[in-house]
């Protein structure tokens, strides 16, 4: 019998995408299943569907077939609520840019990510933030405001929003794309820390070789597969 380790965390089967009716799919037929425990690398040229699959698999655009399942249930048949609460929930997403509100502070920027959870949830996780901001280097920029943080110090801000909620997945979208070697070194360190996501999948989007070599495997996207 499986352990709830091994159990799968996310499960797509045969998901399908085009961008517009009559054109060909980007993504068609794609399975895809990530367990908890495993750091997966996905890669593909420019304009292979990275972006367009990740955007699938936390729900943000409905599929022309196929499914996306997460712990269990089908993205498809949850309400928006349902699926707004999940994500909150569930998911930390990094994005290729860190995508901060340069008004706010480093710490107003992790403590907004906290604002669709539950009141107990919010409680549970902000008890985190210091020890989050000492881990990531972050302390000392606690209360600096986004819009002066360098390019590296706002993308390990980013990786910390991501991780606050300790989300059983983490999806990032070429996290080291704008970066140099030494922070992106850095970024992919804090990201894919083994001792760190033995709880948790962690699916990168890379371009970055150094990155994927950390990951315990990696995904090809090829003709709207993965392989």
């Amino acid at each position: 019998m499986e352990t709830r380790a091994s159990e799968p965390l996310v499960e797509v089967r045969g998901l399908t995408v085009r961008y517009a009716p009559g054109q060909p799919p980007i993504l068609e037929g794609l399975d895809l299943t990530l367990r908890r425990g495993e750091t997966v690398a996905l890669m593909g040229p420019s304009g292979s569907g990275k972006s367009t699959l990740l955007v699938h698999l936390v729900g943000l655009r409905p599929p022309e077939g196929g499914e996306v399942h997460i712990q269990g249930r089908a993205l498809s048949t949850l309400r928006p609520r349902e699926l707004e609460l999940l994500r909150a929930m569930t998911i930390g997403f990094v994005f290729q840019r860190a995508a901060l509100l340069p008004f706010l502070t480093v710490q107003e920027n992790l403590l907004l990510a906290l604002e669709p959870l539950p009141e107990e949830a919010r409680g549970t996780s902000r008890a985190r933030l210091e020890p989050l901001l000492e881990a990531m280097q972050l302390g000392p920029l606690a209360h600096r405001r986004a819009d002066v943080l360098s390019v590296g110090e706002a993308q390990r801000v980013a990786v910390a929003r991501a991780l606050i909620k300790q989300p059983p997945l983490v999806i990032a979208d070429e996290p080291t794309g704008a970066l140099d070697a030494a922070n992106a070194a850095v970024v992919g360190e804090l990201l894919l820390a083994p001792e760190e996501n033995r709880s948790r999948a962690v699916l990168v989007a890379t371009h970055d070789e150094r990155v994927a070599a950390r990951c315990d495997r990696v995904l090809k996207l090829q003709e709207g597969r993965c392989c």
